[in-house]
C-alpha cells in the first residue's frame, strides 16, 4: 500500500514511516558492521597462522640444536685443563718512579702582542 497524506490529520499513513534518508543510513551502518566483522576475521586468522607458524618455526630450531649438540658431544674431547700461573721475579735494582707531576713552569707564547686600534678621525672621538 503506497503512502499518503491524510489532509484530515496532517500525517502520512499507510506505507513505511521512515525517510529515505534514514533507510539509506541503516543500511550503510548495517553493510559497515558486517565489513569490520569481515575484517576482524581476517586479521585474526592472520595473527593466528602467524603464531602456529612462529612456533613450529621454534620447534624445528630446538630439535635441531639437539641433534648438533647430540653430534659434538659424541666427537667433543674433554676439556683441557687451565695451565697453572706462575709468577716471575726479577732480581735487581728498583725501577725509578716515572714524573707524573705536571710542571709549573710557564710556557713561552710565540703569539704576538695585540695591537692598538687605530682611532679613525671623524664626527665621533
Amino acid at each position: 500500500m503506497d503512502s499518503h497524506f491524510c489532509s484530515a490529520c496532517g500525517e502520512q499513513h499507510g506505507g513505511s514511516n521512515v525517510a529515505p534518508e534514514v533507510e539509506i543510513a541503516r543500511i550503510q551502518a548495517k553493510r559497515d558492521v558486517e565489513v569490520a566483522g569481515i575484517q576482524r576475521g581476517e586479521v585474526v586468522g592472520e595473527a593466528k597462522v602467524e603464531a602456529e607458524t612462529e612456533i613450529a618455526v621454534a620447534e624445528l630450531e630446538t630439535s635441531a640444536a639437539v641433534v648438533v649438540a647430540a653430534e659434538l658431544g659424541d666427537a667433543a674431547s674433554p676439556e683441557p685443563e687451565e695451565p697453572e700461573t706462575q709468577a716471575i721475579v726479577v732480581e735487581g735494582p728498583p725501577a725509578e718512579p716515572i714524573e707524573t707531576e705536571p710542571s709549573i713552569e710557564p710556557v713561552e707564547s710565540s703569539m704576538p702582542e695585540p695591537k692598538e686600534p687605530e682611532r679613525k678621525r671623524g664626527y665621533w672621538p
